[in-house]
């Protein structure tokens, strides 16, 4: 399975994702992984710089913005592009945020 660069900013400022995760490195930064709605392309975000967990929307260090469709999930095609995303940044570790980073207390 082949790996592309993601398009620029500018030709897709939104992002839609299927079966998505949100996973955190050992550096800190927490991403956005998961399937692309318009080609089902495993796709991974930049770090995430803010999160509206009501409207499931966030927007990345690159500017791009990230709505997440239905519930999250696994999905293998965006298992794989993370596994190669975390080899060529250096990342050693990781762990899967989600239920953290998207439940809703009522109180937010």
């Amino acid at each position: 399975m082949a790996v592309w660069r993601a398009t620029s900013v500018r030709e897709a400022p939104r992002v839609e994702l299927l079966q998505w995760r949100i996973m955190e490195t050992d550096k800190g930064t927490r991403h956005f992984v998961g399937r692309d709605a318009r080609n089902f392309r495993g796709r991974v975000s930049s770090a995430i710089c803010g999160f509206d967990k009501h409207a499931m929307r966030g927007q990345t260090r690159s500017g791009r913005v990230y709505q997440l469709i239905g519930p999250g999930g696994f999905a293998g095609v965006a298992e794989y592009v993370w596994t190669i995303w975390c080899s060529v940044n250096a990342v050693k570790e990781h762990c899967d945020v989600t239920d953290e980073a998207t439940i809703c207390d009522g109180d937010d």
